[in-house]
């Protein structure tokens, strides 16, 4: 018995349906096929053209400093005029690309017009991913945000001076500033956003 014209009959119309099916398949089969030969051929030019860049120079021993210079005035008498507030050197030496330091050497007037010269910090760390730095050596101790943020940087405090309680040792903080021994630090993405989460874990006796 032959079909009507027009007509589909429910097998043949299964049989369309699956031809359909293993066409559709195959060009998506081909197009990732296509989509991963590309992205191969990016990453081989890539490569060819990262081998072509010169060496990275030495850049020798990197050396860094910053000073403030303060002025004032009182009501009711004390020292005016200005003042050299601290002049500070710190060195950043990198050995290979997971091993890093810092040296940090201060100069500051006391109270009594002698300069005082102080070892900030002296600290050498390895780099196991961004998201876990470990430190030995002297530091800045990491309680709260505004000790290892600014410590001697004034210009980039957010207040005029440093908060009372917040002082150095020698000028009657109640937190010690420094601390000898060992330091976890890093930080991780909160969620798929851009905001980081530091965490801190330290292991030291306060200097």
């Amino acid at each position: 018995m032959s079909d009507k014209p027009g007509t589909v009959v429910p097998g043949k119309l299964a049989q369309l349906v699956a031809a359909l099916a293993a066409t559709a398949l195959s060009a998506s089969g081909a197009r990732a096929a296509t989509d991963a030969e590309r992205i191969e051929a990016l990453e081989k030019q890539v490569a060819q053209m990262e081998a072509k860049l010169p060496a990275r120079p030495d850049e020798g021993l990197p050396l860094h400093g910053f000073m403030d210079v303060d002025v004032g005035a009182r009501n009711h008498g004390g020292p005016r005029g200005f003042a050299l507030g601290n002049l500070d050197f710190y060195l950043t030496p990198r050995i290979g690309d997971r091993i890093k330091g810092l040296i940090e050497l201060n100069f500051e007037i006391n109270d009594a017009g002698e300069l005082d010269t102080d070892l900030e910090r002296m600290q050498i760390g390895y780099v196991f991913s961004d998201a876990a730095t470990v430190w030995v050596g002297r530091f800045h101790s990491p309680w709260g945000y505004w000790n290892t943020a600014y410590h001697h940087g004034q210009q980039i405090q957010t207040t005029l001076t440093r908060p009372k309680f917040l002082e150095f040792e020698d000028r009657g903080g109640i937190i010690p500033a420094h601390s000898v021994g060992l330091w976890g630090t890093g930080a991780v993405q909160a969620g798929a956003g851009s905001v980081a989460v530091r965490r801190e874990a330290p292991i030291s006796t306060n200097r």
